[in-house]
């Protein structure tokens, strides 16, 4: 990681690699804030359900499509 906490650097903090796996790594460019925690949309869904703040549970159905074919003409 490189700390790029400069002015003029266009809002860029840092410079690192992502590394998702093994074989898959990201170049990836951050801002920092020194009360803000940025997180993504699929964090934040995550967050909220543990915490159980803003959902409601539903059951869902998926369609047996397999059971409908013997009425097929």
């Amino acid at each position: 990681m490189i700390v790029t906490g400069w002015s003029g650097n266009g809002g860029i903090d840092g410079i690192g690699i992502l590394q998702v796996n093994a074989l898959v790594s990201f170049k990836v460019l951050f801002q920092c804030k020194k009360y803000v925690e940025l997180v993504d949309g699929e964090k934040l869904a995550g967050m909220l359900e543990r915490l159980e703040l803003g959902l409601m549970p539903r059951q869902t159905f998926e369609l047996d499509s397999l059971f409908f074919d013997e009425f097929k003409r």
